[in-house]
């Protein structure tokens, strides 16, 4: 456990806690320095959305674009909440062994979620820890909190939140004993290209491990997966990206790097398969136009006529589940609701 210098340890309340720092965050062959980061504004809009969450200001603003009905993450909830009785009996019946059973949540958002599987993995089996994993330090210690203090919970599996790339947490959660439920929601899916996203989570697998993951659908039945789709086609998904709650959010890492707000630019939306690597899926950029302002911290002008703030996919239901094994998951279970989708899988052992 890691306290503050200079404070005794008989004065922290709830000792089960432990925070830890992926060596990742700190390699110099990796990183940039911090001025680098917020003094070029490419380097804040990465393709993974990473320093959408990172930093007080953006992850305020995620937490209020999760609260936000419009956007779609409540009802994601409720999904996961709702269906996970049927989770609990698919994992029973795959896995013999299910005592302990720790949760690693990869990206724990808001910590809603979490609290809601949490929730039902207490009553149907032994929770051991509670590993959490995020980019943002802002939003792991929201999550821990939250799940901490949380009434519903009998709160007495240990927590230890992990402050890194979850891609690179390599083996800091032991999996030497008892199964682990990865849970991959919050349509993070979406944000990366999927094979190298799975392909790693796969690697800190092991044969009796689970993974939950959500997927935004679209309702395009009839798309034979080729030809250009507009953006009517996609009209009403759109509309929950087209708030402006959504927009302060994409905007976030601008309005962190220079001195431009929302209101100083216009969004619009393009439509490609530029990232996404599953058949029949669709990614939906949101960009702004006409970006005229000033670099905060160095002064130095920024002129864009066009700047593509953040990436998100929308699946076929069919075609996702039926991509899972080409990048080693086989499904055991799986939901369709609307526009959301849910799947539980298990790694393919070589």
């Amino acid at each position: 456990m890691i306290f503050a210098k200079g404070v005794p340890e008989s004065t922290y309340q709830d000792k089960r806690i432990e925070f830890a720092v992926l060596h990742g965050m700190f390699d110099l062959e990796r990183i940039g320095s911090l001025t680098d980061s917020y003094t070029t504004l490419d380097a804040v809009l990465r393709q993974d959305m990473l320093y959408h969450y990172a930093g007080s200001i953006s992850a305020l603003y995620w937490i209020a674009l999760c609260q936000y009905p419009q956007y779609g993450h409540l009802q994601l909830v409720d999904t996961v909440d709702r269906n996970f009785p049927q989770i609990a009996r698919a994992l029973r019946a795959d896995e013999a062994r299910l005592t302990p059973l720790d949760l690693v949540s990869l990206g724990p958002g808001d910590g809603e979620i979490d609290i809601r599987i949490l929730r039902h993995l207490e009553k149907n089996f032994d929770v051991r820890f509670y590993y959490c994993l995020d980019f943002s330090f802002e939003l792991l210690r929201h999550a821990v909190f939250r799940v901490s203090t949380a009434k519903i919970l009998k709160n007495g599996f240990g927590i230890k939140a992990t402050w890194g790339n979850f891609l690179e947490s390599g083996n800091l959660i032991a999996g030497d004993e008892g199964v682990r439920l990865f849970a991959l929601t919050g349509f993070t899916l979406g944000n990366y290209n999927e094979a190298e996203l799975l392909g790693k989570i796969s690697r800190q697998m092991t044969q009796h491990d689970f993974l939950l993951v959500d997927a935004h659908l679209h309702n395009l039945k009839h798309w034979d997966g080729h030809r250009p789709v507009s953006k009517a086609d996609l009209l009403p998904l759109l509309r929950n990206y087209s708030q402006d709650t959504t927009h302060r959010f994409v905007f976030g890492p601008v309005e962190v790097a220079t001195m431009a707000t929302v209101a100083d630019v216009t969004f619009d939306y393009m439509i490609n398969r530029e990232m996404t690597s599953v058949p029949k899926a669709l990614n939906t950029t949101i960009f702004c136009r006409d970006l005229r302002t000033r670099m905060r911290f160095s002064g130095e002008p920024v002129n864009r006529k066009r700047l593509n703030l953040a990436c998100t996919t929308f699946y076929d239901c069919a075609n996702l589940k039926k991509w899972f094994p080409t990048v080693g998951f086989r499904c055991i279970w799986e939901h369709q609701e609307n526009c959301i989708a849910l799947f539980l899988l298990k790694r393919v052992m070589d």
